[in-house]
């Protein structure tokens, strides 16, 4: 490859990550600070729970002391009982994050209770793939 598209190609990398990192960043940070508001104003989807735990050294507002109150109430225990029971680690622990932010949290809290219900699967799946 000669020089000016290898260096063309190099900038339009270069902007290209520049953009959907920066695009990633700005939507992590307004996640963080609309999780943030509804500790700071005891919203009860965190079951009371206030932030500022360590995290790399220093203390984090967006995440709770007790991790269990990330999780909904109406699966906690069971959610708990079903990683213990299969093994299953939680993600920098434990037990479950107190990140507002982790993945695995909000897969919990969106997913777990229908795991048993085949028809609400079934409904979920056909967004994704509406062929089948």
């Amino acid at each position: 490859m000669n020089a000016p598209i290898l260096k063309l190609s190099l900038i339009i990398t270069i902007n290209f990550n520049y953009k959907y990192l920066n695009m990633a960043s700005r939507y992590r940070e307004q996640q963080r600070e609309r999780a943030l508001t509804l500790i700071n104003n005891g919203h009860s989807i965190f079951d009371g729970a206030t932030g500022g735990k360590v995290f790399r050294k220093e203390g984090r507002e967006y995440i709770l002391l007790d991790g269990m109150k990330n999780l909904f109430p109406s699966i906690r225990e069971e959610a708990i009982e079903y990683f213990t029971e299969n093994k299953i680690s939680w993600w920098g622990g434990f037990s479950p994050s107190g990140h507002v932010l982790s993945s695995q949290i909000a897969c919990l809290n969106h997913l777990f209770f229908v795991r048993n219900d085949l028809d609400a699967v079934l409904s979920l799946l056909k967004v994704i793939n509406p062929k089948k």
